[in-house]
């Protein structure tokens, strides 16, 4: 068992002025269309965990959301805790644990409102929940935030691990995972980088689809913008007040007062490159910057991850009674990479009930798009959004690996492909469009 070095992949946040509900994210990234079709219904996501949800909860965020309350979670129990099941308000395993959960729930389901979730808990993540969720096929989507650095678990669990995930794809089932929320130097907390550049598994098994982080880059006006709109109701457009797609760079936010909150991403030291995770496209254009090296790197999509600016309303203990917007006392907002790896997951239901068929690793698909400058552009027509600008590195100290000379150690944001939001963010319309028409490159590992 390994049970001591897992954490939920969530930041807390202050309140700001612009919050992000369900509705936001429709708009900002292009789902609206798409659901005027589809809506989950059928799909099935297993969203693994380890404590208990409160389903009040996420009634709650359902209903502040404008989403039916009637399709709530089931949970699924795995393992059994000495102390009988899992429950907690300042309890073991921690509060921690049961916001993540929270989350997690709450708005893998807002994306695709009519699928069925499935929370699997088990005193362990990995070795409870996320074991039996793929040694029982339990659905054909499963997510999860919770994570370490790679150099923490040890090899024989990341091998056991990873073979359990190239099982999961032989079955069709996608893994998503969030890729951490401490910036390039996965292995710090504090205020200085002392173990240098790591990253964080499972996201950046070759099986996994690991999601990091972006923040928008709309400037620092309140209120009413050209991104926002006056709406204050939580009944109107699923709590959305965003007007369109935001401009987006890396997430980092140690400027911020975030000690260590950026994105996750850069280069495995354990796993070897992918087949898939290769660079095929026209020297020259958009999309000739995946590492030539010979390891696995991370994130491979990325999405708003920003506690502050903007942070994401979820309901955990009870904090949303009376909705998101009726009482500044009322919400609860948090930041962090967990958020991605449970968003896509949603906007992966929503596509495989479009194309009819599961999709197993989702990489080779999203590679092959990435390579393909038709789907790679500035246009209304483009799968992704080439996040250009930022950063996710982390300060360091000097004379430690990575960093001889003091300063920071991370990667930057550029055309393309990149370490620290790998593709972009994703216009989920145009991304289940176009997700049959490319040729999945080679998933040989």
């Amino acid at each position: 068992m390994h049970t001591s070095v897992v954490s939920p992949r969530y930041t807390s946040s202050v309140s700001e002025d612009h919050y992000l509900a369900p509705g936001d994210i429709y708009t900002i990234y292009d789902m609206n269309p798409l659901l005027t079709t589809y809506n989950g219904a059928g799909m099935t996501i297993a969203v693994t965990g380890q404590v208990d949800i409160s389903t009040a909860d996420v009634s709650s965020f359902r209903s502040a959301s404008g989403l039916s309350t009637t399709n709530l979670p089931t949970t699924v129990h795995e393992g059994t805790d000495p102390g009988g099941p899992l429950t907690c308000n300042n309890c073991s395993p921690s509060d921690s644990d049961l916001a993540e959960s929270s989350i997690d729930v709450e708005w893998s389901g807002a994306m695709a409102p009519s699928a069925t979730i499935l929370f699997v808990n088990g005193q362990d993540v990995f070795n409870n929940a996320m074991t039996q969720a793929i040694d029982q096929n339990l659905a054909p989507i499963i997510t999860t935030s919770y994570g370490n650095c790679e150099a923490s678990w040890g090899v024989s669990f990341l091998n056991s691990f990873n073979q359990l995930f190239k099982q999961a794809n032989a079955q069709g089932q996608t893994i998503l995972a969030a890729s951490a929320d401490v910036g390039a130097a996965d292995c710090d907390a504090g205020t200085s980088a002392t173990e240098g550049l790591a990253v964080d598994f499972p996201a950046s098994s070759p099986y996994v689809t690991g999601m990091g982080g972006t923040m928008f880059n709309e400037g620092t006006a309140t209120g009413t913008t050209s991104y926002w709109n006056a709406n204050s109701s939580s009944t109107v457009a699923n709590g959305g007040s965003a007007t369109g797609y935001i401009p987006e760079t890396a997430w980092n936010e140690d400027a911020a007062g975030y000690s260590f909150s950026a994105g996750g991403g850069g280069v495995s030291a354990f796993f070897t490159k992918p087949a898939w995770q290769v660079e095929t496209g026209p020297s020259g254009g958009m999309t000739t910057t995946v590492p030539a090296d010979a390891s696995r790197d991370v994130p491979d999509l990325a999405l708003d991850a920003a506690a502050s600016h903007d942070g994401y309303l979820y309901c955990a203990g009870g904090t949303c009674t009376s909705g998101f917007r009726n009482s500044s006392s009322n919400l609860t907002v948090a930041g962090g990479t967990s958020f991605d790896s449970q968003i896509f997951g949603g906007m992966l239901a929503l596509i495989e009930q479009k194309i009819g068929t599961r999709i197993g690793n989702a990489n080779p698909t999203i590679y092959a798009l990435g390579n393909k400058v038709a789907y790679y552009n500035a246009t209304s027509t483009s799968v992704f959004h080439d996040i250009t600008t930022g950063n996710n590195s982390d300060p360091c100290t000097a004379g430690t690996p990575n960093c001889p000379n003091g300063g920071t150690i991370g990667y930057n944001a550029g055309p393309g492909y990149d370490l620290a939001t790998g593709w972009g963010s994703v216009d989920l319309n145009n991304l289940a469009s176009d997700w049959n028409l490319v040729t999945p490159i080679s998933v040989g590992v």
